[in-house]
């Protein structure tokens, strides 16, 4: 895994047991358990990752979001977030991790998650299982 300039592994989500954690500067945060749902919100005209976590957290604010643009006279910016949901695999976790650490990744994450759906034999955005 890659560091930082200070030798941080940057990491902030992990599988540990039954459970993702957040991590950052020490803390760790329970988001869910590896049968619930992961999800992330992307901006898909620009790749920038917006809302990860527990699919009910990130479902929630990208529907305030959307809810706020479409009456703020930017209907085009609502319809430009899409939420991903997704099992929690390694894989799937990995991945949520490198967009968070590099900017625009997140543009191509859905075809990301499907090819690991495929490569774990899970479908393209089933709900749970672990490769």
């Amino acid at each position: 895994m890659q560091e930082d300039d200070e030798g941080l592994i940057m990491r902030p989500y992990t599988i540990d047991g039954d459970d993702v954690w957040w991590v950052t500067e020490g803390r760790r945060v329970r988001i869910c358990g590896i049968y619930e749902t992961f999800a992330a919100a992307v901006d898909v005209s620009n790749g920038v990752l917006h809302s990860h976590g527990h699919e009910d957290f990130v479902q929630e604010w990208a529907d305030r979001t959307k809810s706020a643009f479409t009456q703020g006279g930017f209907p085009q910016y609502a319809d430009d977030l899409v939420v991903h949901r997704f099992a929690v695999t390694p894989e799937a976790i990995s991945e949520v991790n490198a967009c968070i650490r590099s900017t625009g990744r997140a543009m191509r994450l859905g075809e990301r998650l499907r090819v690991i759906g495929e490569t774990c034999g899970l479908a393209a955005m089933a709900p749970m299982g672990r490769c």
